[in-house]
């Protein structure tokens, strides 16, 4: 257990706990703020108190009418994640504002799905990921250490992989580094209308931990907003879903998406491949 154990603990400075879940009755969420950090994110000083807690809350009511075919859905492909760690990655100590808010829209279809009225605590400290957990990792390779750590461990398991051989994004590649997908890029007027993600679903990467079952979410992009746009087909793209678990029943999985973009905000969501592990 030690050298993976050891290796991603490395990273843990570098990475930012932004909730915790727990399946009690009734079932808790955590939801770690770093007012100083949270005001710089938005450029808003205000917003010091906590802008994911109240991104969260805001969201219970409207999870309460989401349809009990959805929530078994849910349950069945995502079950995990009412035990888990949600995190992203750093830049200088500050979270990375899309993949802040990736997480947040993947934590909102947990709430009322695992529990409609989940006892909210709000976490003003710093509190580490701790890997025995299952994981819900958020980010792509040059945002979030984890998710590149775990795509260089899974080389041989993934047939897709991110490489950095741009520098304005990255891009989908096989195993021998050949590119396969590659955001639509216009340079002149330094704009990407079409984005590429995926969402992979592995065992942890800690062979005790994987003996008990844990797990762990990757949501990563070609950019932030690829990993926004597959946050956003996770939560609300009904067909995402039930093409998933149509292929896999429950089984580890990758599915790459396409993501339309309009001033770097998703507006359309496809799925175009699930490939089981």
């Amino acid at each position: 257990m030690g050298s993976e154990l050891d290796c991603l603990n490395k990273h843990k400075e570098n990475l930012y706990l932004v909730a915790r879940t727990g399946a009690l009755s009734p079932a808790d969420i955590s939801i770690f703020t770093d007012p100083v950090a949270l005001a710089v994110i938005t450029g808003l000083t205000e917003a010091i108190g906590g802008v994911i807690f109240d991104w969260v809350k805001d969201s219970i009511m409207s999870r309460q009418r989401e349809r009990r075919e959805k929530n078994e859905l849910v349950r069945n492909i995502l079950g995990y994640c009412r035990n888990a760690d949600f995190f992203v990655g750093k830049k200088l100590g500050i979270p990375t504002i899309v993949d802040l808010k990736a997480a947040v829209e993947i934590l909102r279809l947990c709430i009322g799905t695992f529990s409609t009225k989940p006892e909210l605590k709000n976490e003003e400290k710093d509190e580490p990921i701790e890997f025995e957990h299952n994981l819900v990792c958020v980010g792509d390779i040059k945002n979030n250490p984890v998710t590149e750590y775990s795509f260089q461990q899974l080389i041989k398991e993934l047939p897709y992989h991110f490489s950095r051989q741009n520098e304005e994004f990255l891009t989908l590649t096989d195993k021998s580094n050949k590119i396969l997908l590659a955001p639509e890029y216009y340079p002149q007027q330094n704009i990407i209308v079409k984005d590429y993600a995926a969402i992979t679903q592995v065992s942890s990467l800690v062979p005790n931990f994987r003996y008990l079952g844990r797990k762990m979410l990757i949501v990563s992009g070609t950019t932030p907003s690829g990993t926004l746009g597959a946050a956003l087909a996770i939560k609300e793209r009904d067909e995402v879903l039930n093409q998933i678990w149509a292929e896999t029943k429950g089984r580890d999985f990758q599915a790459i998406l396409s993501i339309d973009l309009e001033d770097k905000e998703p507006i359309n969501m496809s799925l175009l491949e699930v490939k089981q592990l």
